[in-house]
């Protein structure tokens, strides 16, 4: 399962945590589940999201200045009180908009303290940046988890059938696959656009052996015609299991049509 944590704050974190001013939400989507709370007032919004499938934890933070680190820098989230520290990996250090940057985090969902914390700091280089008093995440990420149950449910998908999956499966050449030079010809001839999201079963070899749209773009041609694309071109470096070895997988793959120019 992956784990996003998407935040806004000050440029120094606070002597004392930012407290909640905001209940979660909680809402869905073929791309992940998402809850979403504000802490300060208004100075930070935080969003857990866990795509369907995936086991990474990521955090990313949405500063008012850059935080001066690069991708694949080394930072730690610190969980209080007892200041459990969990290492991860910078993947992003982005201009956001409207002032504010994107610092994003990676670890794995496994890594999360087990015992309740109460806040939750982002530590850069020896430096705090954010601190959240967060209470306890074990009720909202089980709401998210449930989420995601619900949502491979509502595909035809019993999670139990992904439970070996330790490296989900990757889709090679993603970009290229999906070029406008690979447009489904149908919808292209209808002028159709839009998001379709397709289900896919990789077989341990890394091929797509079924396809079927979860998510409607609201033409038939462009629905069917991504899963003709995926099924007939799609690669994939197949899931593996904690033994490395390769298995077959489910995976979702979203996908916005537009039209050349």
């Amino acid at each position: 399962m992956m784990l996003w944590i998407i935040a806004a704050a000050a440029a120094q974190a606070p002597a004392q945590p930012l407290e909640p001013s905001s209940r979660w939400a909680l809402d869905a989507s073929s791309a992940a589940c998402i809850a979403q709370r504000s802490f300060g007032e208004g100075q930070v919004d935080v969003s857990v999201a866990s795509p369907p499938l995936e086991k990474k934890v990521m955090v990313t933070i949405g500063l008012p200045v850059l935080v001066r680190a690069h991708v694949g820098d080394a930072v730690t989230l610190v969980f209080g009180p007892r200041g459990e520290r969990v290492d991860g990996k910078a993947i992003q250090v982005a201009p956001h908009g409207a002032g504010k940057y994107d610092f994003g985090v990676e670890t794995f969902i496994a890594n999360l303290p087990k015992r309740v914390f109460e806040t939750v700091g982002l530590e850069v280089r020896g430096k705090m940046r954010v601190n959240l008093h967060t209470g306890s995440m074990s009720a909202i990420v089980q709401a998210v988890e449930r989420c995601q149950r619900d949502v491979l449910a509502s595909y035809g998908v019993d999670p139990e059938r992904n439970k070996n999956v330790t490296v989900p499966a990757l889709l090679q050449d993603y970009v290229n696959l999906l070029a406008p030079w690979n447009y489904p010809p149908e919808a292209k001839k209808q002028r159709a656009e839009g998001r379709v999201a397709a289900l896919v079963h990789v077989s341990a070899g890394g091929r797509v052996e079924t396809c079927a749209p979860v998510e409607t773009s609201g033409n038939k041609a462009l629905d069917q015609g991504t899963c003709v694309l995926l099924v007939r071109m799609g690669r994939y470096t197949p899931a593996r299991d904690a033994l490395g070895v390769s298995i077959a997988s489910d995976q979702v793959v979203a996908v916005r049509w537009t039209l050349p120019e």
